[in-house]
């Protein structure tokens, strides 16, 4: 696992990102997981895939969380460096905003991903050691009951289904999977966040559009975005671009049906 890390931490861009579609051609080639057809709503994208479950239902969505979790520990155990780009900006602001004494929001945060790669970083600070949540959790219904018996023990982490206050929101490929993300993020804005990173997520030159991603025997409707909306979104609320940059281990752009105009998905941080 470390080697494989290392490699791809020193491996030049444009090869690692050819790898990666090389892989991810084969993967399609063995299953009939990927990105279907083009549709003007979410209803519609579910209603022409009824033949697969809410993907967010599936048993395949949960194992995949629940492995993922998995590694994430024994990377810890073992001291295995952060390198994927997307970790190391996320655990940099993720710090920086706790050691503030800022609340934090990570939307379809999974359980925990984010804060379990922090968490040996920061447990030995008194900040940490304070009685109220500082990080919160935002997730459907069915990783609840996951992610509570999880985290039983730890006062520092919030689970909630709903937008609450914080000054950070982080959306790690999430924001897509949101049919009107543009409320979500103004009621975020209304409630005082100042800050948002998103990543991993779907860009491509042409006009944003909805496809449907199938995983095993569930699916999920998803949007496929021209990064001029979102940008010109957050301006229209006063928050400025501070950073932006590529996400090459996105295979979403790769083989889906942005393939032709479509580089890699993109990481962004909006400030006010």
């Amino acid at each position: 696992m470390f080697i494989k890390k290392l490699i791809k931490n020193v491996m030049p861009i444009g090869l690692y990102i050819l790898s990666n579609k090389i892989k991810y051609l084969i993967y399609q080639l063995r299953t009939s997981n990927g990105y279907k057809g083009k549709y003007n709503s979410f209803s519609d994208a579910i209603n022409f895939n009824n033949k697969y479950i809410d993907g967010f239902k599936s048993e395949e969505y949960n194992k995949n969380i629940l492995k993922k979790t998995k590694n994430i520990e024994n990377n810890i155990k073992s001291l295995t460096p952060v390198v994927n780009i997307n970790d190391f900006i996320l655990s940099m602001e993720i710090i920086l905003h706790i050691s503030q004494g800022n609340k934090i929001l990570d939307i379809g945060g999974s359980i925990g991903h984010h804060y379990l790669n922090i968490k040996s970083t920061i447990n030995d600070l008194d900040f940490y050691k304070s009685s109220e949540p500082k990080y919160f959790i935002m997730e459907n219904k069915n990783l609840l009951n996951s992610i509570n018996s999880y985290f039983f023990n730890e006062k520092f982490i919030g689970i909630t289904e709903h937008p609450i206050k914080a000054d950070l929101v982080i959306m790690s490929s999430t924001l897509h999977y949101i049919e009107d993300w543009k409320s979500l993020i103004k009621t975020l804005i209304d409630l005082g966040t100042k800050k948002f990173v998103l990543s991993r997520v779907p860009v491509h030159s042409g006009n944003t559009f909805i496809s449907f991603q199938v995983i095993e025997e569930g699916g999920f409707p998803c949007y496929f975005f021209n990064e001029k909306d979102i940008i010109d979104f957050f301006s229209e609320n006063q928050f400025y671009l501070k950073k932006k940059w590529a996400c090459p281990e996105n295979h979403a752009v790769y083989f889906g049906p942005a393939k032709n105009d479509s580089k890699y998905g993109y990481g962004f941080i909006f400030q006010k």
